[in-house]
């Protein structure tokens, strides 16, 4: 109506004149000041009206002062820059106050503004004003606060914010905590962290590690997390939200415990450093990225407690996915610091590291070999606290192999400390041990790796591990064709023989152990009870593939043997090697028979007919006739022999009661 227009046109008129007469009567810091009240008290006038209008006047009046404190004040006020007060890097001058006085009156206003006009200004015109007090608070504390005490004015206003949120729904207090509490991070981060670090004037004897600001920060930064994820669970409990673990709690609490890790991460280089500084003999670079890998693997733990506490206390209905995305976390955390150990602190810093380093330290009792054990058991740890929904878990079949990674990363830990001692060997010592120092390597490796293969075996099927036993008889299995193809053929054929003690020697004693164990194995296989054997491999497939491989273990380990003979005459190692696989292939006959096996015969038979072969082609081609003749006889004699026992023992063995699937339905 015309009385309406009216009404708004003199209280446009007189909002005006007030603006215009503030801008008349004051200068500087009082124009400001005076603007800023107008604004809180047309907020307050508005919200009793009650007018949406003045609310708006008094917004446009804020404004006007929030432009002029940033572009006037701020660059073409000198006395506002002189200082008041200065003191542990904070400065306090005229603009500063000006500054915060805009910060108190924005989120006066936004704690006044009335709601309930149209839901979008009820929400968006306070979470607004108190998000741009915080950024005032931002920049003001970061142009008069140098170092350290800038990252502790941000982390106070995070503070605040936090216990004035539960206070204050409308002016969404805790996702601006949350945002500022980012901020705050960052900076510590970027700042506080990295730049000091890259600094060439960074001295790290001038902070003790672990206690000083930089660290005391980060800790603050972390706890105020926790209470920032303390007060989210608490919001989601009010709204009737299922009372479980949230992602976005989750998530929040990542990140603090990750911030966490960075900032002593930072102190781990600072002790690195200092104790380098003071003469200690480390590779200052490895045993840095040894700390660091030991401290995520660490905390990668500590996050799976937190999610297996986590899962322990949730209600029936489930961990929710907060805990678990905490426990894949976890997992994900430790796969890559095994990943960094296995490949970047050991493989690399053994190819292109400082030599003298590896040799300063000390065999089993080092920070290498430390950290392995860490790695293993963060491994066997998470796996035990796998906790519920565990077996439902996309990733769960990664969890499972968890014994496994824990088993590998202590053997490789264990073969690098075989290399630290062969390389600690002075030059008389290799040349008292016969064999050539990586020779000396790959043939204890292959005993470690064995040796391992079987515990791990036996350990998988007494506590029926689906992953570990097979695994472990499969390490077993590579280990015996290692020994048998670059162990020993390969060094035979590009180095030559070895003239060690015959039998007593580090060759031999690494193929008998390879024997007893694949058959201890085979044993222990053997004796678990049914239901308790772990179902990835059948007992007659390892039967087949252990009983094959002790085979050729014996078969080549006494031919190395008689190789290796100090006799004269060359051909009386082919004679004696002949004699042994002639023997050798009558035991796999016989033991053929009695098994009832007919891979064993079949075996057998190929042997001597390779026997014969080099008998005919080889062993005769230096002797005389004479010899000749007899070694022509001897043969034809031995397969004689052979037939024999093969036609008298097949009606009785073969005639028993066999195996259904057994197709050995013909005897040669």
């Amino acid at each position: 109506s015309p009385m309406d227009k009216l009404a708004v046109a003199l209280w446009a008129q007189a909002g005006v004149l007030l603006i215009v007469a503030v801008a008349q009567q004051f200068d500087g810091f009082g124009q400001s000041v005076s603007w800023l009240a107008i604004a809180v008290a047309s907020i307050e006038v508005g919200r009793r009206l009650p007018s949406r209008g003045v609310d708006i006047f008094g917004l446009v009046v804020g404004g006007l002062a929030l432009v002029r404190i940033g572009l006037v004040d701020s660059f073409f006020s000198p006395t506002m820059d002189t200082v008041r007060v200065e003191f542990a890097g904070v400065k306090v001058t005229d603009w500063a106050i000006l500054v915060l006085i805009a910060v108190l009156v924005l989120n006066v206003a936004a704690h006044r503004i009335r709601g309930g006009i149209t839901p979008l200004w009820g929400t968006v015109a306070p979470a607004t004003l108190a998000a741009l007090g915080a950024l005032g608070w931002l920049i003001v504390t970061a142009v008069q606060c140098d170092g350290y005490a800038g990252t502790t004015a941000w982390l106070a206003g995070t503070l605040i914010l936090l216990a004035l949120s539960p206070l204050a729904i409308r002016e969404r207090y805790l996702e601006i905590a949350l945002m500022l509490l980012l901020a705050t991070g960052a900076r510590w981060l970027l700042v506080d962290a990295i730049a000091e670090r890259l600094d060439t004037g960074w001295n790290p004897d001038d902070m003790l590690p672990w206690i000083n600001p930089q660290m005391g920060l980060a800790l603050g930064i972390a706890a105020t997390g926790v209470w920032a994820t303390r007060a989210m669970n608490v919001r989601a409990r009010v709204a009737e939200i299922v009372p479980r673990v949230t992602t976005g709690w989750a998530v929040v609490l990542l990140l603090g415990i990750i911030f966490l890790l960075v900032g002593a991460s930072f102190e781990v280089d600072r002790l690195v450093e200092r104790l380098a500084t003071g003469g200690v003999s480390w590779a200052v670079g490895h045993v840095r990225q040894l700390l660091l890998t030991m401290l995520w693997a660490l905390g990668s733990v500590g996050i799976g407690l937190l999610a297996r506490t986590l899962m322990a206390s949730s209600p029936d209905g489930g961990p929710g996915l907060g805990a678990v995305l905490l426990r894949r976390f976890a997992w994900a955390m430790l796969a890559a610091c095994i990943v960094k150990w296995l490949l970047g602190d050991t493989l690399y810093w053994s190819v292109f590291g400082d030599p003298r380093g590896a040799r300063a330290l000390s065999q089993l009792v080092n920070v290498q070999m430390i950290v392995a054990l860490v790695l293993g058991g963060g491994a066997i740890t998470l796996w035990a606290m796998r906790g519920r929904g565990a077996a439902t878990d996309p990733l769960a079949p990664i969890a499972m192999g968890a014994p496994v990674a824990a088993a590998v990363v202590v053997l490789w830990g264990l073969s690098f400390e075989i290399d630290r001692v062969i390389g600690q060997l002075s030059p008389d010592q290799e040349a008292a041990l016969l064999f050539d120092p990586w020779h000396l390597r790959a043939l204890w490796w292959t005993g470690l790796w064995a040796a391992g293969g079987f515990v791990m075996t036996w350990l998988g099927n007494r506590r029926s591990l689906a992953s570990l036993a097979p695994s472990g008889w499969l390490i077993i299995i590579v280990s015996a064709i290692a020994w048998l193809t670059w162990d020993t053929l390969a060094w035979r054929i590009f180095d030559g023989r070895v003239d060690a003690t015959v039998f007593l020697n580090l060759q031999c004693g690494v193929g008998v152990l390879l024997i007893v164990l694949i058959a201890a194995a085979m044993l222990v296989r053997r004796t678990t009870p049914v239901d308790d054997r772990a179902v990835a491999l059948p007992p007659e497939k390892v039967r087949l593939v252990g009983y094959t491989a002790i085979a050729l273990l014996g078969l080549w380990l006494g031919s190395l043997e008689i190789d290796r003979l100090p006799v004269s005459e060359p051909m009386a190692r082919q004679a004696g090697l002949s004699v042994y696989w002639a023997i050798y292939g009558v035991a796999l006959v016989v033991l053929g028979f009695v098994r009832n096996a007919a891979a064993a015969r079949y075996a057998g038979l190929a042997l001597l007919t390779i026997t014969i072969a080099k008998v005919l082609l080889v062993d005769l081609a230096t002797i005389g006739k004479t010899w000749r003749v007899l070694s022509a006889l001897v043969s034809g004699l031995l397969l004689i022999g052979t037939s024999i026992l093969y036609t008298r023992l097949s009606p009785q063995l073969l005639g028993r009661e066999r195996d259904p699937d057994d197709e050995d339905e013909t005897v040669p």
